[in-house]
């Protein structure tokens, strides 16, 4: 919240509001009561935070009771912060039979402020709900690319929010719960791959094409790809892919493959992975699941960039990382 002279804005307007309001009810509650001078309510405040008990001592010297007697503690010490300073009257104790306005005006005003800080706190939630969707919206492509490094949820999510991610040269479809780069069917051994008619460029990288499989085998498992064909050599693509990503998602040089590998169980946590040290072309073993992002040499100068699941995947773990896919695609 923007301050000025050390005082917030909202008890700026405040200050305002009240003395405005109490100045018209001062009129109706003192109608017809003898005025005995007057007192500061800031001084009133200071001296047991504007709880007068047993009266203060009027201008003849005997005890009198103070409309102050009526407030709660936290109304007047909320006054005294705000800065209000009111030339308020001493009265006797004949016009307290006029101050029942003023009391359902101060429980009126203590009830507002009491609402201050969670409207403030609901404005504050909204403002980051909006700028976080409107940054998801108009993310970049490397932003997008660094998504997809995820494998899991991030891109598809981020795709259904903005079919336009990855630019108009990529064809995108709402799919099951998120939306995806559409192929024909990724169950079909030729169905499986979309062909941008504009190369997505990201940090002077080309990709030109998607490709998205889902395979069961009875005795393995699932093997699920999902990611792009880029050009260029292996190791140079994936020099570029590195410089895009933080320390802890890096790819590791295997030879014929650059790959960052992980691993779960069967009855882990479904958010969590530990790092594998499982080389490829082994078999995943039965009751975990790999999650593998790797790069690996394709056709025609050309590298696959994908992601893989592989293993004992399960359509619980599906509908968490891959929400575009549909109850077909899951395993019997």
């Amino acid at each position: 919240m923007r301050k000025r002279d050390g005082k917030s804005d909202t008890f700026a307007h405040g200050r305002k509001l009240v003395t405005s309001l109490l100045s018209v009810s001062h009129r109706e509650c003192i109608q017809g009561a003898p005025l005995q001078g007057k007192h500061n309510l800031e001084g009133a405040a200071r001296n047991g935070l504007g709880v007068v008990l047993g009266g203060r001592q009027g201008a003849a010297g005997n005890a009198s009771p103070s409309p102050l007697d009526l407030f709660t503690a936290p109304v007047p010490l909320f006054l005294r912060t705000a800065g209000v300073n009111l030339g308020w009257p001493r009265w006797e104790a004949s016009s307290l039979r006029n101050a029942e306005p003023l009391k359902s005006l101060i429980f009126k005003i203590n009830t507002m402020f009491r609402l201050v800080p969670t409207l403030l706190a609901s404005i504050l939630l909204f403002t980051t709900d909006s700028t976080s969707a409107a940054s998801s919206s108009h993310a970049s492509p490397i932003e997008a690319l660094r998504l997809f490094a995820k494998c899991d949820a991030s891109l598809f999510n981020a795709l259904k929010e903005n079919s336009d991610l990855l630019g108009t040269g990529v064809e995108v479809k709402k799919r099951g719960k998120a939306a995806t780069i559409a192929v024909e069917n990724p169950l079909a051994e030729k169905g499986r791959d979309q062909v941008f008619s504009e190369p997505v460029v990201i940090d002077g990288l080309r990709f030109i094409a998607w490709h998205d499989e889902v395979s069961y085998d009875f005795e393995f498992g699932g093997f699920l790809f999902w990611g792009f064909r880029a050009e260029g050599s292996l190791n140079a693509v994936a020099k570029k892919i590195n410089g895009m990503l933080s320390t802890s998602e890096k790819l590791v040089d295997a030879g014929n493959t650059w790959a960052r590998a992980e691993i779960r169980g069967i009855g882990d946590p479904v958010d969590s992975w530990r790092p594998s040290n499982a080389g490829t072309g082994t078999v995943t073993a039965n009751g975990s699941v790999e999650r593998v992002l790797f790069l690996e040499s394709g056709a025609d100068n050309q590298t696959n960039v994908f992601c893989t699941l592989q293993g004992s995947v399960t359509p619980a773990l599906l509908q968490v990382l891959r929400p575009d896919l549909t109850n077909a695609e899951y395993p019997e």
